[in-house]
């Protein structure tokens, strides 16, 4: 099947309508990522997916209105070039939002995020409003549906630093059975440090690896522990 396209020069009008749509849509999917608290949130979005209208507007603009002063000069215009510097370039940015710490990667969600909008910004650079809509919803059910529907629990890794008591001890393994956590494995060693007094004080770290059910956030988790008196320091472990 043949498809026919008819070009038309854009006015004023349409131009300025495809870059709100642009800065909309970017908002819209940033959304999620700043509820989350990640590096790329609406701001950011907004930024790419408009950013990446203004190329696609570019190549449409250049078709019809040629740079002045380059009417005399024999061009060639090939339609997708600056498109394809954006998808690519924008892979830089992406791996911004990425970082590895001792074998774990996180930022990844928002690094695709971050080029769907771009992606989304090229549609609407080029005219494609219903299109663009369309993938947008389907970044937002990626973002926001699957992520509630289907939950994994994780493996969560803690660590523990605390007076060396076994009343302690027993707490946190109480805290954790009461609150259906299951402890997979713990790691424990003792160090000694100077205390106010001057004296060494024996200080015990237990790192836990924890499978945290589903309806117990991780947050409450350790705000809850961070109320014991005799435990002195509580962190996550990224393993």
């Amino acid at each position: 099947m043949d498809i026919f396209i008819t070009a038309h020069p854009l006015t004023w009008f349409e131009a300025l309508a495809r870059l709100g749509a642009a800065m909309v849509i970017g908002f819209i999917i940033g959304i999620e990522r700043e509820y989350m608290d990640r590096p790329a949130g609406m701001r950011t979005h907004s930024l790419v997916c408009m950013g990446a209208a203004v190329a696609a507007l570019l190549e449409c603009l250049l078709l019809f209105s040629p740079p002045q002063g380059s009417q005399d000069m024999e061009a060639s215009i090939s339609m997708g070039r600056i498109a394809a510097q954006v998808i690519s370039g924008v892979g830089f940015l992406g791996a911004g939002t990425i970082l590895v710490m001792k074998r774990k990667i996180s930022g990844l969600t928002t690094a695709a995020s971050v080029w769907n909008a771009a992606c989304v910004g090229l549609l609407i650079g080029f005219g494609y409003y219903f299109l663009a809509l369309f993938v947008c919803v389907l970044i937002m059910v990626v973002l926001f549906l699957l992520r509630r529907a289907i939950h994994v629990n994780a493996v969560k890794r803690m660590e523990v630093r605390f007076a060396d008591n076994p009343d302690t001890v027993r707490n946190i393994a109480v805290f954790f059975r009461e609150n259906g956590i299951r402890v997979l494995e713990t790691d424990h060693h003792v160090v000694y440090e100077r205390g106010s007094g001057g004296k060494n004080e024996c200080m015990r770290i237990n790192v836990y690896s924890l499978r945290v059910p589903h309806g117990v956030h991780f947050s409450d988790l350790v705000t809850h522990l961070s109320d014991d008196p005799s435990i002195k320091s509580l962190r996550t472990v990224i393993t």
